[in-house]
């Protein structure tokens, strides 16, 4: 319970939430279906999906040891640790990363005193090859049977059963755009909720997820409502590519469609949830393109 009212409180703050929409986020949070499967499937996802918001809530003022601190726990998770960090180094914060590594060093180190520095990486890296192996759970192919609940970036594209080479390719040209964006938008001190939402997404797509890491998308319910009064149409668009997260419909689906379907069903009906997260990413990055388009012409004016 704490861990959610402070997740909650640092959507909130990255949102730019003002008290009249507290309420109405507070029942957001409460109706978001990956809280929800976090905890009935007993996994950490929520508090390392919290480490990663208040990470960048600590990048937009100087707060860099509380930054440090929590990028250095974060690292329990590379899978969102590696794309934060990208963020971090985007916006010039390179000694918030570092020192995040230092603490990371420093948390590990009880580890690496009882089983020593060889067998710990050899023990990580023979458990990160296990699921990555044909069939595994983090494997991205066909033969994965339980692909469906990835929500990352490259799995979906291998819904299409596109060739490998094009898949990777697809993948690599859409996170070096996405780094472009965050890199452009990263001054536009108007559209911090747009700017987390999509840096959450970012984060959500890169590597490997499950569909209880989503959870770190819902800072963008907080920006929904902070832009209500400003932009509506951006406001309802990421409402919509939200709303397919309020329910694990994806279980759903496949208990009752089974796991043999063409790669266009399983693509944009199946695997509707990460369809919905790259969605989400699109609609803010238009609001963030455009925001700059309009800042850009203003000060052109001037």
């Amino acid at each position: 319970m704490a861990t959610f009212a402070a997740l909650l409180a640092v959507a909130i703050a990255l949102g730019g939430l003002g008290g009249e929409g507290r309420k109405a986020f507070l029942l957001a949070g409460l109706c978001f279906a990956p809280i929800h499967t976090s905890l009935a499937h007993g996994q950490p996802g929520i508090f390392f999906c919290l480490l990663t918001l208040l990470f960048f809530w600590s990048l937009t003022g100087r707060r860099e040891w509380l930054a440090a601190l929590a990028f250095g726990l974060l690292l329990g998770k590379p899978s969102f640790a590696v794309p934060a960090a990208l963020v971090g180094l985007i916006r010039g914060r390179w000694r918030a990363v570092l020192l995040g590594c230092v603490v990371g060093v420093l948390t590990w180190l009880p580890f690496l005193h009882r089983y020593g520095l060889q067998d710990t990486v050899t023990h990580y890296a023979t458990a990160i090859q296990a699921v990555q192996v044909p069939g595994g759970d983090a494997d991205d192919s066909h033969a994965n049977p339980q692909r469906f609940d990835l929500i990352n970036l490259r799995s979906w594209l291998g819904s299409w059963q596109t060739p490998t080479l094009i898949r990777d390719g697809l993948y690599g040209l859409a996170m070096s755009l996405a780094a472009v964006v965050l890199y452009r938008a990263r001054h536009l001190p108007d559209a911090s909720g747009l700017y987390w939402t999509f840096a959450a997404v970012f984060c959500a797509l890169a590597l490997y997820h499950r569909f209880y890491d989503a959870i770190v998308v819902i800072v963008g319910w907080a920006a929904v409502l902070a832009h209500w009064n400003q932009d509506r149409r951006v406001a309802l668009a990421i409402a919509a590519c939200l709303l397919p997260l309020a329910a694990p419909g994806t279980a759903f689906l496949v208990q009752s469609l089974g796991t043999s379907h063409p790669s266009w069903l399983e693509a944009t009906l199946i695997r509707h949830q990460a369809l919905a997260l790259v969605g989400l990413g699109a609609v803010t990055a238009f609001g963030l393109l455009r925001n700059l388009a309009k800042a850009q012409a203003g000060t052109a004016c001037e």
